[in-house]
């Protein structure tokens, strides 16, 4: 019996000197934003069509959670009422939207964790329409890591 008192005396001291609420050790999580590259390639516009057009050969895109893929699409082609473009990251990772307005500004959030090599991933643009094309230009790639 004593010696359960005892060992339930030592118990409760090692708990007394423990704070009641633990304190913080980290604020709000903090994100810095970083210019991964802007262009295609060597310029700032190209045409695109069924073919593609790959940008660079492969980017390391693991030091970062996710990514802002930015860019501006005009349709060439007058008499299409739309185009859609396909945007492909890596070997599986898709991104589709269609141009119905003459004119827009897309942007495309990646999350980096769902990429099959973000450490080795090409980026790919497509006319997604056999007889689509496309005037891209105004490429920006943004990442964000936290620290």
């Amino acid at each position: 019996m004593i010696r359960a008192f005892v060992l339930g005396v030592i118990l409760i001291a090692a708990g007394c000197e423990r704070p009641i609420v633990a304190p913080e050790t980290s604020g709000p999580r903090r994100v810095e934003e970083f210019l991964v590259f802007s262009g295609f390639s060597s310029t700032d516009t190209v045409v695109v069509g069924p073919e593609g057009l790959r940008v660079g050969l492969y980017h390391d895109f693991s030091p970062y959670d996710s990514l802002r893929i930015v860019f501006s699409a005009e349709r060439l082609d007058p008499g299409t009422q739309s185009v859609h473009i396909l945007v492909r990251i890596g070997p599986a990772n898709y991104f589709r939207d269609t141009l119905v307005a003459r004119q827009k500004e897309i942007a495309i959030h990646v999350d980096c964790a769902l990429l099959a090599k973000p450490q080795s991933s090409a980026l790919t643009f497509y006319a997604a329409d056999p007889s689509g094309r496309l005037l891209l230009a105004h490429l920006r790639v943004m990442g964000w890591s936290p620290y």
